[in-house]
């Protein structure tokens, strides 16, 4: 006989059901936006918040295909330092971020609800995924613009994307910031992102010039590119939206990373494991795949505010009391 058992709450991000987030749903509280400064002296897409500037502290000259790892991802970071800035290219960028509970060494089971109500419990299992999220988006020295979309429901089939549901859609310009949650664009500093977000993008030079414990991880053929691959860690600080946009008090520095760069440096995938801390039970770990674009065809949209003032969020049924 099926147990009936409560449906599992972090942070605001609901697990469960049929894990998709309503449109209008915020993932998790989240930060006042910081500023993105794409280059020492680039462009503030925020008035504001305090300038916030990014600095590649390493050598820029391009390393060969048999440069040591920590040139090479140095180059890999003034690849995207010159795409970001002033008169660069762009970046274009496709991330999928999977969240899957694991049960700890020694530790309880993980319940498997049923997929009809996820309020009963059918099983227990060693790991449990949760979901997947997607985005796709683009960055430059003028603005942002990004697309999330839920991911696929299960670990082995990938989502389509064009198909997906749309669950946020963010831009920065013109010094200004915006969101969609469905209903059409409002102008907010509360901007949502899991695994890539508006501040985090532009800490990608700095994160790929600082990855610790450096190895090389032999090489790997691409979408057709042959590239060569490296692991190693970064600090939260270097990568703060490793599990979502406001998730950095919530994130354990121990953040895994594995990166792909091309015969001329340029980094064509990036994958983050991040553990999301507010879980006391399991392990509940975020893996993000970036796939990197140094031609993007996308355009930043222009917005058209539709909602003002600013929607307000329902109280979260978790932390509300009810008297007796």
């Amino acid at each position: 006989m099926a147990t009936r058992v409560e449906r599992v709450r972090v942070r605001g991000y609901v697990w469960g059901g049929d894990r998709r987030p309503p449109a209008g749903r915020a993932i998790g509280t989240l930060a006042p936006l910081l500023v993105l400064a794409l280059l020492t002296g680039g462009v503030t897409l925020a008035r504001s918040a305090p300038q916030r500037t990014v600095t590649v502290p390493l050598d820029t000259t391009t390393g060969g295909a048999g440069a040591t790892g920590p040139v090479r991802l140095g180059s890999a970071a003034s690849v995207i330092a010159a795409a970001l800035g002033p008169g660069g290219s762009g970046l274009g960028f496709f991330a999928v971020q999977r969240t899957t509970e694991y049960a700890r060494p020694g530790g309880i089971t993980i319940a498997v609800p049923d997929p009809a109500d996820d309020r009963k419990v059918i099983g227990q299992t060693d790991h449990l995924f949760i979901n997947a999220m997607m985005s796709r988006g683009v960055v430059r020295a003028d603005g942002f613009f990004m697309d999330m979309r839920l991911g696929s429901d299960t670990a082995a089939s990938p989502a389509d994307f064009a198909a997906a549901h749309s669950v946020f859609s963010v831009l920065a310009r013109d010094g200004a910031t915006w969101r969609n949650d469905g209903a059409g664009w409002y102008a907010t500093a509360a901007l949502p992102g899991m695994g890539i977000d508006l501040a985090t993008v532009g800490l990608l030079p700095r994160a790929l010039g600082h990855v610790g414990s450096l190895a090389a991880a032999g090489t790997t053929t691409l979408n057709g590119t042959v590239t060569s691959a490296f692991t190693g860690s970064v600090a939260l600080a270097d990568y703060p939206g490793a599990v979502a946009a406001d998730g950095a008090a919530f994130t354990d520095p121990a953040i895994a990373v594995k990166v792909w760069v091309d015969a001329a440096n340029r980094p064509v995938q990036l994958w983050i494991r991040a553990r999301n801390t507010n879980q006391p039970d399991y392990d509940l770990i975020s893996e993000t795949t970036i796939t990197f674009d140094f031609a993007p065809t996308a355009i930043l949209p222009l917005p058209d505010p539709t909602m003002a003032p600013e929607p307000s969020l329902p109280p979260d049924p978790a932390s509300s009391t009810t008297a007796p």
